[in-house]
């Protein structure tokens, strides 16, 4: 069997790239999905790779490779993912230069704004807030990093 015309994935263990905000330090549901991701993918035997903020390292030894990018910056803000999009870009353009991924997972679907690549792409949806479109005022009103959200 092929999908897309694409070699049968489903005979061989895949090369999966993971993209998270979260994975040494657990403080909301994306980490704690990351962590159950990552487990379950690499005890089904798939080859992984995690990609996360510098702080996020995870300590002792890894059943799947790790690459660090730079922290964000705005580090305690909902804005964090605009400067984590760019880091993960330029990480994924690097490892592509090394590894073919079969597919690539990013556990914040806003943080691929900046990606570029011919890799299959799945993200996941996490806040209601960005779906919920509101006046200019109301964010400066309410939200210190108010620029950030109404974009």
């Amino acid at each position: 069997m092929t999908i897309s015309g694409q070699p049968d994935l489903l005979n061989r263990p895949l090369r999966i790239c993971v993209f998270t905000q979260q994975l040494g330090s657990v403080f909301s549901g994306i980490g704690q999905h990351t962590r159950n991701l990552v487990t379950h993918l690499t005890t089904a035997g798939h080859r992984v790779w995690v990609v996360a903020p510098y702080d996020q390292r995870p300590t002792g030894e890894l059943p799947y490779s790790f690459e660090a990018v730079p922290n964000p910056v705005l580090n305690n803000n909902h804005a964090r993912w605009i400067s984590l999009s760019i880091n993960f870009a330029r990480c994924l353009a690097s490892l592509e230069k090394k590894c073919e991924f079969d597919i690539i997972h990013f556990t914040d679907a806003r943080e691929t704004l900046f990606t570029r690549t011919k890799t299959p792409i799945i993200g996941n949806m996490n806040d209601t807030y960005s779906a919920q479109l509101q006046s200019l005022a109301y964010y400066r009103q309410n939200y210190n990093d108010w620029f950030f959200r109404w974009i």
